[in-house]
């Protein structure tokens, strides 16, 4: 505390862990983020010490519960963004979640926390083709007086970084650069892919993380 810059008053410690991503001081909540990595040749599934992440609660270590992690489909990375709300008063963590894959962007507006995560999928259409296209998952983690409340947006395109997303009256507007292949497969040739890269305006409503609005793929070719 040092309210009395001659007299700072030191009032308690806790730990998250992972390497620091960055923070910010809301209406007395403190939200800190970071990036936990594990060793896949180190896990034991009979120790989940060895996989699942801690934090400080009531003064001791503690792993993440079940409900405080999330794992979506088609995890290819052992990395964790860790997001933990901490009661400045008390000093104590008041939630937290662990989002294992989420480690591309961080965007902390002043109601949610965003992390984002990017993959591909590959959809069969008729006649031999697939296309395989660029995605992104959107975590959205709201302040709430009990600690975070998670919910997940899914966007076609991958975003570039924080300044990709932008929070307003309820709604998150997110450009995404879009990038799509397309090819015959069959036997033991395959036609050679086609690219087909732009960039795309999302419009999502909070309210229920529904897209209300778009402008895809309005980039000129080539940019």
């Amino acid at each position: 505390d040092v309210a009395d810059p001659t007299n700072p008053i030191y009032k308690g410690m806790l730990s998250i862990d992972g390497d620091y991503n960055t923070s910010r001081l809301v209406d007395g909540k403190l939200l800190l983020m970071s990036e936990y990595y594990f060793s896949i040749k180190n896990v034991d599934y009979d120790d989940p010490s060895t996989y699942v992440p801690t934090v400080t609660r009531d003064g001791e270590d503690s792993l993440l519960t079940m409900d405080e992690i999330f794992a979506p489909q088609g995890v290819n990375s052992s990395r964790y963004t860790i997001v933990a709300s901490i009661d400045i008063n008390s000093c104590e963590i008041t939630g937290a979640n662990g989002l294992l894959n989420f480690t591309n962007s961080v965007y902390v507006s002043e109601n949610n926390v965003y992390v984002t995560r990017n993959y591909s999928e590959t959809k069969e259409l008729s006649g031999n083709t697939k296309i395989s296209e660029e995605m992104t998952d959107i975590a959205v983690l709201g302040y709430t007086e009990d600690g975070l409340e998670r919910r997940v947006i899914t966007l076609s395109g991958t975003v570039l970084n924080q300044y990709s997303m932008d929070e307003l009256d309820g709604y998150l507007r997110v450009v995404t650069s879009t990038s799509k292949f397309d090819y015959v497969s069959g036997g033991m040739l395959s036609a050679p892919a086609r690219r087909i890269s732009s960039a795309s305006l999302y419009i999502v409503d909070l309210s229920n993380c529904t897209t209300i609005a778009s402008v895809e793929n309005f980039a000129p070719e080539g940019e």
